[in-house]
This record gives structure tokens, C-alpha cells and sequence, in this order.
């Protein structure tokens, strides 16, 4: 378990979408997370982070 990413990036198949066992890159998450930081008022940028 502690090597799946939470994030994980979607990739087309002939039937659908699959999602991968790759991470989304950081360009992808960060602007995210910023956004959702601003949403809910915290006084500090929300952040991801790894455990």
C-alpha cells in the first residue's frame, strides 16, 4: 500500500479510461491544491505532501 500514489494519472484504453499505477506530476497537483487552499480560507497555502 505505501507504494500507490493517491493521485494517479488516467490513461485511454480501446473501452474506456484505465487509471494508471503512475503518479500525476506536481504541475498537475499543485495548481489543485492551491485552488482548494483558497476555497476553504486557510490562513496558510495548502500543500501536498508525502507521509
Amino acid at each position: 500500500m505505501a507504494d500507490t500514489y493517491v493521485f494517479r494519472q488516467c490513461v485511454p484504453t480501446s473501452t474506456g479510461w484505465k487509471i494508471s499505477n503512475n503518479s500525476l506530476p506536481d504541475s498537475t497537483i499543485r495548481p489543485s491544491i492551491k485552488k482548494i487552499g483558497k476555497i476553504t480560507s486557510f490562513l496558510q497555502v495548502a500543500q501536498p505532501y508525502c507521509l
